[in-house]
């Protein structure tokens, strides 16, 4: 595995590829800039490590508990090399290249179909990076609607459900005809346009949280594996990553 991930090209080698790559937000940070947001990082990093615990991690990477243990009972030399290596990414605008890496776990929909339609496919995630990257995603309150659910604290899809129930038990006790239409996105998560992910969302944040915010998406890569134990290294153009902070 290790010697497969230090074969992987740095550059795109599809030109359609190269296209994507080419829209990135532009910023730029000063010295200042830079050192503030490296040590909000930190902290915010520190914390969301300690948000969940017990989520499997690749085989490359170490178990949250063991970044826990590093954070909490880090010393001064110690936050200051992290706070220069999130200086350092925020400085380049670049995130290391195993962040950009998931190992796809796939799982069964129980839907009763075969092959590929009938698996969810999960992505396993260093947690360093994912605490990362949910410190720069929870930084902005995106507004609500009422009608947002799922994913959401506080708004589970199953409240969704029963509220679409007690407004039919109502209407049909007033004799009034019901009509529920309901729609499925097939493979929401990987299918939708990255422009549309960033038009919608990322505008709001500061322009080099932007930036790392498409390097998620725009720079990732899955390895899969089959039966066989053989490996392959894919990357998509469009979605996110199912299992990532952003993507819930």
């Amino acid at each position: 595995l290790f010697l497969k991930l230090k074969q992987l090209p740095l550059a795109p080698c599809d030109p359609d590829f190269a296209d994507l790559d080419s829209d990135f937000v532009v910023f730029s940070c000063s010295d200042s800039e830079v050192s503030r947001l490296a040590s909000e990082d930190f902290e915010s990093t520190k914390k969301l490590l300690h948000k969940r615990a017990g989520f499997a991690v690749p085989p490359w990477a170490c178990p949250r508990e063991i970044w826990q243990v590093i954070f909490d009972n880090s010393s001064a030399t110690l936050r200051n090399h992290f706070e220069r290596f999130f200086a350092l990414m925020r400085k380049t605008g670049s995130l290391p290249l195993l962040w950009a890496m998931s190992f796809g776990c796939a799982i069964p929909k129980y839907n009763k179909k075969s092959n590929i339609k009938g698996l969810r496919l999960l992505h396993l995630l260093d947690p360093l990076s994912k605490a990362f990257i949910s410190g720069l995603w929870r930084k902005y309150n995106f507004k609500l609607g009422h009608t947002a659910f799922g994913c959401i604290r506080g708004r589970s899809r199953e409240e969704a459900a029963i509220t679409i129930r007690a407004l039919q038990f109502r209407l049909l006790q007033a004799g009034l005809t019901l009509l529920i239409v309901l729609y499925d996105i097939t493979n929401a998560f990987p299918s939708i346009r990255w422009k549309a992910l960033e038009h919608c969302f990322l505008k709001e944040f500061h322009p080099n949280d932007q930036h790392m915010l498409q390097l998620r998406h725009r720079k990732a890569l899955c390895a899969i594996t089959d039966n066989q134990e053989r490996i392959g290294i894919f990357r998509t153009g469009s979605g996110n990553r199912q299992g990532d902070g952003p993507a819930a």
